[in-house]
């Protein structure tokens, strides 16, 4: 069982094509409010609160595999007869997968929920148990090696680390534990319960459908509600920095040399500037920033 994952498929309607990125900068600006200079050579992480924010925040079935020979819609058939009787929603993702497949459990016997574990039933004569990795311990049982495998699998987001059975007011405290190993850290959320966390990061990042609480403590919010935005506006950051570098060594560069003409530095030499060139002149230092600038609009954001 998992959370449907999004496949970087916005909710919110958008007609922006594949490869750009909207986002919003709450109040005009973005302040780095812990890390050192963009210049600095740190290690970075980005940490995200996965429902809701990585994945749909519902249960469904993403896959069904089976050990010993046993067929996958016969083990469907199993799994939904015994949780029939639950309103579990891990429970009732199972019958309603069953229900989509045109599968029609039979009825059993002797239901009993098992808190934190699962449910058991008898069918035909059979005890039949549905649960998860606790029922499996309390039973003194190992998961088939098959079963780890494609669990591990369907499971995958490309995370290289994750933080289990985290409390709400404890998700701060994770970001304050990775920025105490030298890491700048970039927070990813849409909740309520996301907010100290997003303030606390080096970068807070609110999905679009998140709350407004989530939205006022970000420093960026996404325009779509796609996570996958999320690296393309890195780039676009750097891409900005580039630009920004460029624009100030060219404007100090070029105001060097064109204020003392401006000014009639070489007035004692027989030339002089006429005042509408020399105007003409400041500005067109503004005139190649600003063209300059506008190449970020051809930043490939898809790489």
């Amino acid at each position: 069982m998992s959370d449907h994952e999004h496949h970087g498929h916005p909710s919110m309607p958008s007609e922006r094509p594949p490869g750009k990125v909207g986002a919003e900068v709450p109040g005009g600006h973005l302040h780095d409010r812990h890390a050192p200079p963009t210049g600095g050579h740190m290690e970075q992480h980005a940490a995200a609160h996965k429902t809701g924010t990585l994945t749909r925040g519902r249960q469904g079935v993403v896959d069904l595999a089976t050990a010993d020979g046993l067929d996958p819609e016969q083990a469907l058939t199993f799994a939904a007869a015994v949780e029939s009787p639950s309103e579990h929603t891990l429970a009732r993702a199972i019958v309603a997968e069953a229900e989509r497949r045109g599968v029609r459990p039979p009825p059993v016997h002797d239901f009993q929920a098992l808190p934190g574990r699962g449910a058991r039933a008898r069918l035909d004569g059979r005890e039949l148990y549905v649960g998860g990795p606790a029922l499996l311990a309390e039973r003194n049982l190992n998961l088939p090696p098959d079963l780890e495998r494609a669990g591990r699998r369907w499971g995958e987001l490309g995370i290289d680390e994750y933080f289990a059975e985290v409390l709400p007011e404890h998700k701060v405290d994770k970001v304050v534990e990775l920025q105490r190993r030298g890491v700048r850290v970039a927070m990813v959320g849409d909740g309520v319960n996301d907010a100290p966390a997003l303030a606390q990061a080096d970068v807070g990042i609110a999905i679009g459908a998140g709350t407004d609480v989530a939205r006022a403590a970000a420093g960026i919010v996404l325009v779509r509600d796609a996570p996958r935005d999320v690296p393309r506006v890195v780039r676009l950051s750097r891409a900005s920095y580039r630009k920004m570098s460029q624009n100030l060594l060219w404007a100090a560069g070029y105001n060097v040399v064109a204020i003392p003409l401006a000014a009639g530095v070489l007035a004692p030499f027989g030339i002089v500037l006429a005042p509408w060139f020399s105007g003409l002149l400041m500005s067109l230092s503004t005139v190649i920033v600003a063209l300059n600038a506008q190449l970020l609009r051809r930043v490939d954001l898809s790489a």
